[in-house]
């Protein structure tokens, strides 16, 4: 599996939501997999699954602090290469392009 971002996220789902879509916009397709690290959010950051096949949430029992959730997303991300991208940041359509 070439590549996993992780995004780790406390509430702010809507803001999670955008970010998981600017990543799935890609051209040349999006990443191998979406890693979404809820730090024991209280709103339906969980329910962020089912955006898509290749989304998947990994929940904290209990808020934790950088870094520890981007260790939790680290330990999940099954790709050859992981990055880390906060959830209110949106990626440009060409993330994927060759130079």
């Amino acid at each position: 599996m070439p590549c996993s971002v992780v995004i780790p996220c406390h509430d702010g789902a809507a803001l999670t939501r955008a970010c998981v879509a600017s990543l799935l916009a890609q051209r040349g397709g999006p990443p191998a997999e979406i890693v979404l690290v809820d730090n024991a959010s209280r709103d339906d950051t969980a329910s962020l699954a089912a955006i898509a096949p290749n989304v998947r949430v990994v929940r904290l029992a209990r808020y934790r602090g950088v870094a520890a959730r981007r260790a939790a997303g680290h330990r999940e991300g099954k790709g050859d290469l992981v990055g880390v991208r906060i959830n209110d940041a949106r990626a440009g359509p060409n993330l994927h392009a060759e130079p």
